[in-house]
């Protein structure tokens, strides 16, 4: 499988666009709404251990990490440098 390299760096570009971080906090918002339903389909224990993946500005990720409590862990990985500042 071959990897578009131009199309990859566009995305890192437009992911770590100051302006598109200044407006997040209107779109995870949005996001939001959904995070209450996707955890209780996760059904996290208490210890488990949880990589969420495009995790912007980490609420879903703390949101999990209170979920499987100290025992356990919560990371947050994303391509935007801005939002994992968030």
């Amino acid at each position: 499988m071959a990897v578009d390299s131009e199309a990859n760096a566009a995305e890192r570009r437009r992911w770590n666009d100051e302006h598109w971080s200044s407006v997040w906090p209107k779109r995870e918002a949005l996001t939001t709404a959904v995070t209450d339903v996707l955890l209780s389909h996760l059904e996290l224990r208490q210890g488990e251990r949880v990589l969420d993946i495009g995790s912007g500005g980490g609420i879903t990720t703390i949101a999990a990490g209170r979920l499987v409590g100290p025992t356990g862990s919560a990371v947050g990985a994303d391509i935007s440098a801005p939002l994992v500042a968030l």
